[in-house]
């Protein structure tokens, strides 16, 4: 029983971590920000904007407090969470599942529009566009 309870505990932790991390993720893409900087250590300057809404939370929730004082800057090989390499794996999770999400509308909508529109920005690189519209 004792190991039940260190599990349910332990996933309970993780879990209070992810929503935190969810969330920041989900505030800087609606702002269509950059997640990260010159580099991933906690309390520098340049550490980019996924590290450094983390610190400022952590200002005021003494959770992600601890967790940060616990497990940041251990470097590769230590489970935190808060890793650039971690961090693209959730967006990337996010984003499949949010494309999911889209597809399965289209696809019971009775009608849709596709615009497709492409420009090359200053640098001559193309930029190519998507609009998608459905009715239901």
């Amino acid at each position: 029983m004792e190991i039940v309870s260190q599990y349910k505990k332990e996933s309970a932790y993780w879990n209070n971590v992810l929503r935190r991390i969810i969330a920041s993720i989900k505030f800087i893409s609606i702002r269509e920000l950059s997640f990260f900087g010159d580099n991933e250590n906690l309390n520098s300057l340049y550490n980019g904007n996924f590290l450094g809404i983390l610190e400022l939370i952590s200002l005021f929730d003494p959770f992600l407090a601890n967790h940060i004082s616990d497990y940041g800057n251990k470097g590769s090989g230590h489970t935190s969470y808060i890793s650039s390499f971690t961090i693209r794996e959730i967006i990337s999770l996010i984003a499949s599942t949010v494309l999911e999400k889209i597809l399965s509308d289209v696809r019971k909508a009775k009608y849709f529009g596709l615009i497709v529109d492409s420009t090359p920005d200053i640098t001559h690189n193309d930029q190519l566009s998507y609009v998608l519209i459905h009715v239901f």
